[in-house]
């Protein structure tokens, strides 16, 4: 019985802020295990589903955040900022944009009064996560912001042969929110403004149907919308975790973006999970901490006890 553990933030978290508490389970799983280098953000949810690599993941997000699955082509428009630093341009890191719900309601009025009679509508479900529905595909090979964020953006930005159309409207919606009352406003409240949208995982929803695992457990747009297109048992992720039933699969996707999160994962899933392999109740589990990263754990790996247990930023930085 074959487990995938998604958590993409975790790798971001350890490396980011100083963890002032041990995680035994977590830290023995990933010391312990075998590593699979290479792995693509997303390479561990396209194997999962059946999808090509590098599939289009905005619209089984918006799915799951709006219920709409419709036909159109879907990029995900996330609010950032942009900084000149030196001779470059740097993106800040998600986590201090901390958009209002009204601010987002605010950018998207003033993007749609101007861009609707194109066929471009900007949507704002979640105050951090934006969509822009196209009245095109527009194919172009662009990088999530979990790439980008803190460091710089050129190497980033989209390429390939119509790349060029989102630069131009990504530079045509920097001009477009200069000078916005909710940009005035972050500004005089000593918030950085949102100057952006960067552009990025466009495409359809799949017209012919898609397969996963026997079950998923999530907190994460993406997996719920893939979830849904597949027709997977799914539930949301909680404190009760059980193994599934002899030969079937199981996928569980859960955010990791701050030390209560990990305290709690570490708790309900980590420390059940390594029992259940130590007893061989799970036969095989890969962890995917969003490193580029794989981590195969096994019954036999488990027992490697000399592989000294680590801490996480330890042995995440040294894979």
């Amino acid at each position: 019985m074959p487990i995938d553990l998604y958590i993409p933030e975790l790798s971001w978290l350890c490396s980011s802020a100083a963890l002032r508490q041990r995680h035994s389970a977590l830290e023995t799983l990933i010391s312990r295990a075998q590593v699979q280098p290479d792995v693509d953000e997303h390479a561990v949810l396209a194997k999962a589903f059946g999808m090509r690599p590098g599939f289009g993941v905005a619209p089984f997000m918006r799915l799951a955040e709006t219920g709409n699955a419709d036909s159109s082509f879907i990029f995900r428009a996330d609010p950032v900022h942009l900084a000149p630093d030196r001779d470059r341009l740097v993106m800040l890191p998600l986590a201090v944009m901390q958009v209002l719900e009204s601010e987002a309601s605010a950018l998207a009025d003033c993007f749609n009064r101007l861009y609707l009679s194109e066929g471009f509508v900007l949507e704002t479900p979640d105050p951090q996560r934006w969509y822009l529905r196209m009245p095109e595909a527009i194919r172009c090979e662009t990088f999530p912001p979990s790439r980008v964020s803190g460091g710089p953006v050129l190497e980033f930005m989209p390429h390939g042969e119509h790349a060029w159309r989102l630069r131009q409207l990504m530079n045509e919606i920097q001009m477009l929110f200069h000078g916005q009352p909710v940009n005035l406003s972050r500004e005089a409240e000593g918030r950085p403004c949102i100057n952006s949208l960067w552009l990025w995982g466009g495409g359809f929803l799949p017209d012919d149907p898609i397969h996963g695992p026997d079950s998923v457990l999530t907190d994460l747009p993406l997996v719920t919308g893939l979830a849904r297109i597949a027709g997977c048992a799914c539930a949301d992720w909680n404190a009760i975790w059980r193994a599934p039933p002899a030969g079937e699969t199981q996928l569980i996707a859960t955010q990791c973006s701050n030390e209560h999160e990990l305290a709690y994962l570490e708790e309900h899933l980590a420390g059940p999970l390594l029992q259940a392999i130590q007893h061989g109740t799970v036969d095989e589990l890969l962890i995917y901490p969003g490193d580029r990263c794989g981590y195969r754990v096994t019954r036999s790996s488990s027992r490697r006890f000399w592989c000294r247990r680590r801490p996480l930023a330890d042995v995440l930085q040294s894979s």
